[in-house]
């Protein structure tokens, strides 16, 4: 009877983790579908370059987790920290491009953002049970090369995060700028 039990709540449980993984999956894709049509009625072509970079991003973090997948990706894996990285990545890419051409400070911090988040997932070492560390898709098995792309993903992250403040905060500015226009 436990092991019912148990075989229950745990068939729950991944059913639960793969209903909020789809409905972020959903909301990413119609975040980006609005976004493409507000980058539409801007009628900037340039702006579509960027959102393709962002686009690419994601089709290089997808491959970089699942072939160099270890313990460390795969417990981040089940606290969905890719997808929520990739979303909050979006929507505040998202709101720089729709000010992109506003503020030259704001397209070269939309540009280290790609890069930073770009250089976080290839760098990113992991490992299972035995055996040397690993990093660039499993290709590079090296326990001292595994420590120099954990020091570059570090520090890649950290910067990301300042950059993504202060693109927000470049956004704050340029709408405090419109609005003072405005009226």
């Amino acid at each position: 009877m436990n092991v019912q039990i148990s075989a229950l709540l745990t068939k729950v449980i991944l059913m639960l983790f793969l209903v909020v993984l789809a409905s972020l999956l959903i909301f990413g894709i119609i975040r980006l579908v609005r976004l493409f049509q507000k980058l539409k009625e801007l009628n900037r072509p340039e702006i579509i370059k960027y959102y393709f970079l962002m686009i690419f991003c994601l089709f290089v973090m997808i491959p970089s987790w699942i072939f160099n997948i270890g313990w460390y990706r795969l417990i981040l894996t089940f606290l969905a920290f890719p997808v929520i990285h990739y979303v909050l990545f979006a929507i505040i890419n998202g709101k720089a491009m729709l000010k992109l051409f506003l503020s030259k400070k704001l397209k070269i911090y939309t540009l280290l953002s790609y890069v930073t988040y770009i250089i976080f997932y290839l760098s990113f070492p992991d490992g299972g049970d035995y055996g040397p560390m690993y990093v660039f898709f499993g290709l590079i098995n090296n326990n001292n090369a595994a420590k120099i792309a954990g020091a570059l993903c570090l520090i890649s992250i950290i910067a990301h995060i300042i950059i993504a403040i202060l693109q927000l905060i470049e956004i704050g500015k340029i709408k405090s700028n419109e609005s003072l226009t405005n009226q």
